[in-house]
């Protein structure tokens, strides 16, 4: 997973309780010769799984239970990767699981949701941006300092109006993407200006 500066310092608060309470369950993998990448394949392929078994079976809660299995599993992955000391290819085998996961949601809200295509490929565009933008500024050493994170915003609401029979995360995936492809723009110019300067 890739942090911007301003988010690190919470968040290596919030991973020292996770890795606490995942402890036990780390111990017990690493004991078995799993590792966060294996963690993370099956994160990847509970998402999409569940979306296809919910398309096959016409049951969305399908897919929601296997969409919360991919959260843990994520969370999972992490503590895991910081036991194992996971290198450079550990992120990036956990941000294309973390992107099947979006995908999936994005076709489930069109699928079975039945939100606006328009809203969701612009969020899916902006958010796929916003990934492959952090990345190369990750990669030379110049991070976002604040960046926005909609993905559990939008797996909520997804899962609350199914349960409402409600209409709001379209609207939370629309109004997520006007920050993020702001970021995208900023990110882009930073890079272009630290390679203007090169030369």
């Amino acid at each position: 997973m890739l942090y911007a500066v301003a988010e690190r310092g919470a968040m290596k608060s919030f991973q020292r309780y996770k890795d606490r309470f995942f402890l036990p369950l780390v111990r017990t993998l690493a004991a078995w010769k799993i590792t966060a990448n294996h963690i993370s394949f099956l994160s990847g392929l509970v998402a999409a799984s569940g979306l296809l078994g919910a398309l096959l079976l016409h049951e969305p809660t399908i897919f929601l239970i296997g969409l919360w299995v991919h959260v843990l599993l994520d969370g999972i992955d992490g503590a895991l990767a910081r036991w194992q000391k996971t290198g450079p290819t550990g992120v990036l085998v956990d941000t294309a699981a973390d992107m099947v996961g979006i995908a999936s949601a994005c076709l489930y809200a069109f699928l079975f949701a039945h939100e606006p295509y328009s809203l969701i490929l612009i969020f899916f565009a902006t958010y796929a941006s916003l990934v492959f933008v952090s990345l190369i500024r990750d990669a030379r050493g110049f991070p976002y300092t604040f960046t926005v994170r909609p993905r559990f915003f939008v797996y909520f609401f997804l899962t609350l109006d199914y349960a409402l029979s409600g209409k709001t995360a379209g609207l939370i995936m629309g109004a997520s993407a006007i920050p993020m492809g702001m970021l995208v723009l900023a990110g882009m110019y930073a890079i272009w200006r630290r390679q203007s300067r090169a030369r």
